[in-house]
């Protein structure tokens, strides 16, 4: 961010708490916070003054923006161990899916997305009805 976003930042900051801002202001929080992205700032913003009834301070937004980094950046393990735990009951994991082509090990998928259940022929260990081989 350059120093206009900064006393933009700011002019948000004052709408929650009503601060004067003045040319060492902007420096000050320039300082510590111009290397960050302004729309995670501005999160990190609404974010504090939801949270808490404290002036918000440039230490606070780096520890709310850390935050937000990281769950951003973490994928959603508890939606795939989910997953996983179906293949996992059936027994299918250990088996390649005659259907989709899904090597022992892997989901199944459907339309280059990972299914929740195994296919059918997975589970049963064999084709089901007319359904085509795959062709690798």
């Amino acid at each position: 961010m350059n120093r206009v976003d900064t006393a933009s930042i700011l002019d948000l900051i004052s709408q929650y708490d009503q601060r004067e801002i003045d040319a060492d202001t902007i420096t000050h929080w320039h300082q510590h916070i111009s290397h960050l992205d302004r729309a995670t700032v501005e999160e990190a913003i609404h974010i504090h003054h939801k949270t808490s009834a404290y002036r918000i301070t440039p230490e606070a937004v780096l520890d709310i923006t850390q935050q937000i980094q990281t769950r951003t950046a973490t994928p959603p393990a508890p939606k795939r161990r989910a997953r996983m735990t179906t293949y996992t009951i059936t027994g299918a994991i250990n088996d390649h899916c005659p259907d989709c082509g899904a090597q022992p090990g892997h989901t199944c998928t459907r339309h280059g997305h990972e299914t929740a259940m195994p296919c059918i022929s997975r589970l049963l260990g064999r084709p089901v009805g007319n359904r085509q081989q795959p062709t690798h």
